[in-house]
């Protein structure tokens, strides 16, 4: 049985809107005939300092199981944390090791984290994509190429797992199929600094960078213009 794997964007203690466009991703991808016949099932995975909330809040929105990944010294993201931890639980739990497609938003957090992780596992990646076709040879994924100007089209192999970032916006968030709640298990990852990384970074703190330019945030009136005008003197 191979497994879609959704990875929640969670921030600051909260579940970012993205994650149920993942899941809608998610659903398009199980759904269709050309897969079905590796019955495919879809997990999310919510990595947190204390998961469970958020987890439960996912699994009774989707009626998806989830796995909540519970990580102690996860005090904010970091990436290099995020790698280590979904890797050790995706080769330690039988229901994740068998994973082939692996959904993360292509958003700040996303591109950060997702190229360290496929790597790690070993996985394809695939970035940006902005849409999913089907053909009678399996699955086509879209991105943008080009300077944005063409769209690539990509079949991932059959043979190893994909980790894939998902464009906001591409995939229409849906309510949910199922009527039943998801069934949720906490995992716990000891993660120590001391034994990982601790030679290479020492995490302080994370600090918002201040803005140079509060002007537009101050202005009552913004008047945008076009090259049309030429000069300041025609507006």
């Amino acid at each position: 049985m191979k497994q879609i794997l959704v990875i929640a964007e969670i921030w600051e203690g909260q579940i970012r809107p993205v994650t149920w466009e993942l899941v809608a991703a998610a659903r398009k991808i199980k759904n269709n005939s050309t897969l079905k016949q590796l019955s495919p099932t879809i997990n999310i995975i919510v990595p947190a300092t204390e998961p469970l909330l958020l987890a439960e809040k996912i699994a009774e929105l989707t009626g998806i199981d989830v796995i909540g990944l519970q990580i102690p010294k996860l005090k904010s993201y970091i990436n290099e944390f995020y790698i280590y931890c979904l890797e050790q639980l995706m080769r330690a739990n039988p229901q994740t090791s068998d994973s082939y497609h692996i959904l993360i938003a292509h958003s700040a957090q996303g591109q950060d984290f997702a190229p360290g992780l496929a790597i790690s596992l070993n996985a394809a990646s695939i970035p940006g994509v902005n849409g999913i076709q089907f053909d009678e040879a399996g699955i086509i994924y879209s991105r943008a190429g080009y300077n944005n100007t063409r769209n690539l089209m990509i079949r991932p192999a059959a043979n190893r797992p994909v980790v894939l970032t998902l464009m906001p916006g591409s995939f229409k968030a849906d309510g949910g199929e199922e009527k039943k709640t998801g069934r949720v298990d906490i995992r716990k990852i000891s993660f120590a600094p001391a034994t990982y990384g601790a030679d290479r970074i020492q995490h302080l703190q994370t600090v918002k960078k201040a803005s140079e330019n509060q002007a537009l945030k101050k202005a009552k009136v913004i008047i945008a213009a076009g090259r049309g005008l030429k000069e300041k003197e025609n507006l």
